[in-house]
């Protein structure tokens, strides 16, 4: 399997020349399929249907089964493609000012996902979730802001994605490292050094990581680095000794970002360069 994918969005035949595989998002169209066919290396299962979150947790029944019923017909999809990893969000814990799952349900149902998926031969990576910021509260310093009330997801900050492993505990489980997502938490932070601290505890435990979507996202800067960005690779945004561990990690890395042949190009120049 080649070290690093790209998103489908450059075309096939520059994958091919540049020696890298691809992922995709399923379910994808027919033709992205056919033009990618025997390029594809990994797949990001639905996290929302018809803009409808999936929740494999949720507290009402009906849905978190059709939630649970949607991740299984997928990873059949990716098995039928020869696809070896599956990609997931966890669940929405909080959203709209109620709880709307619990953390032991959500254990539960992965780990009868993940034995799902054993069957199907697959493996399946938990991705980190982003921290979510209230547009309206992006001028304040981050310590005056209480995350309580905020929308979150299980598996946000390092220490409670790598204690999600731990408790699921399914042999064919890991985790995918998003670095776009990691900022969104480290950001939590006036102090910038705390920020580096907060951003390498994702790196605290590599032996539980076996893919990385891997893009940037402005550390330094505590506005843009509470939105989602990931932006093509590029010095400045990231602390250079984060990129290269990033790099030893002996996984899969998906440039994560929707990119055009140049920035692809340069991307790799630059990755090879750490």
């Amino acid at each position: 399997m080649p070290d690093y994918l790209a998103l489908p969005c450059v075309p096939p035949e520059t994958i091919r020349s540049l020696r890298l595989g691809v992922e995709i998002k399923l379910p994808g169209s027919a033709h992205q399929l056919k033009n990618f066919e025997g390029l594809i290396r990994a797949a990001h299962l639905p996290y929302a249907i018809g803009g409808v979150r999936l929740n494999i947790a949720s507290e009402d029944r009906q849905f978190r089964q059709y939630s649970i019923d949607q991740f299984k017909l997928h990873a059949r999809l990716a098995a039928r493609l020869g696809i070896e990893k599956v990609i997931t969000h966890t669940a929405p814990e909080f959203w709209d000012g109620e709880q709307v799952a619990t953390y032991d349900c959500f254990l539960e149902n992965y780990r009868d996902f993940a034995e799902y998926c054993k069957r199907l031969g697959l493996l399946c990576l938990l991705e980190n979730m982003v921290r979510y910021w209230r547009p309206q509260e992006l001028h304040l310093p981050p310590e005056e802001i209480d995350l309580g009330d905020h929308n979150r997801y299980f598996g946000t900050t390092a220490e409670e994605w790598q204690k999600l492993h731990q408790d699921i505990g399914q042999d064919n489980v890991f985790l995918c490292l998003d670095t776009s997502h990691a900022v969104t938490v480290a950001v939590g932070t006036s102090d910038v050094k705390q920020r580096e601290w907060t951003l390498f505890a994702f790196l605290k435990e590599p032996q539980r990581i076996a893919h990385v979507h891997w893009s940037a996202n402005d550390l330094y800067h505590q506005v843009r680095g509470r939105r989602d960005n990931h932006l093509p690779l590029q010095n400045g945004l990231l602390p250079r000794s984060f990129q290269t561990a990033i790099k030893a990690l002996p996984v899969t890395k998906t440039f994560e970002m929707l990119t055009d042949e140049n920035e692809l190009r340069a991307t790799l120049t630059l990755v090879a360069g750490l």
